[in-house]
């Protein structure tokens, strides 16, 4: 066995390790929801955590015109109301 931490130094092989997992966590996922569209992002402190991070996400399938429109439309019916 011995020592294993000069492998936990080595980035490459931390990259190509966490390449790895995002891969196979897409293909799961892919697997598990078809029908939805989940993001699996690998990079450095993604979302304020700190170091090389894998996340995953449903990604937003509205439209960002659609999505405002669909706001003034409760906003309108807000102001109607009170």
């Amino acid at each position: 066995m011995g020592d294993s931490s000069q492998f936990m130094d080595n980035e490459k092989v931390l990259y190509q390790f966490s390449n790895a997992l995002a891969y196979f966590w897409q293909c799961r996922v892919k697997e598990l929801f078809p029908d939805k569209k989940i993001v699996v992002e690998l990079g450095n402190e993604l979302m304020g955590e700190l170091g090389l991070c894998i996340t995953m996400y449903e990604a937003c399938t509205q439209s960002l015109g659609s999505l405002l429109a669909g706001i003034k439309r409760m906003h309108r019916k807000i102001f109607i109301y009170k």
